[in-house]
């Protein structure tokens, strides 16, 4: 019952940013399309923190390098999908090296 009534909230909320998605015309200006910038804003934050979860927890799952794929699906959500579709990797994770062990490879 508590998620349902946090489903309606958030319905109401966004009914309430973006408007009447029946009533919304392709206007670059922001009041005529009833839209509030700040919420679009606050609203891909939230998705885009989301994805980055999501993204180091599967890259986490499938034995792959976790900083790289959570910053990656956090720039660009739509990389989760390609994160989805790798195979997982078999042995010892990937590890990057520190930055003396990068100096010494490198002279």
């Amino acid at each position: 019952m508590p998620c349902l009534i946090g489903y309606r909230l958030a319905i109401g909320w966004l009914k309430g940013a973006f408007g009447d998605p029946k009533k919304a015309r392709l206007s670059p200006n922001w009041k005529e399309r009833n839209v509030d910038p700040v919420a679009y804003i606050v609203i891909s934050a939230i998705f885009m923190f989301a994805c980055g979860v999501a993204g180091a927890t599967l890259a986490g799952a499938k034995n792959r390098d976790v900083s790289f794929w959570a910053a990656w699906t956090f720039l660009l959500p739509p990389t989760l999908l390609i994160l989805v579709l790798l195979r997982a990797n078999k042995g010892p994770r990937p590890r990057r090296p520190s930055l003396d062990e990068e100096d010494r490879l490198h002279p």
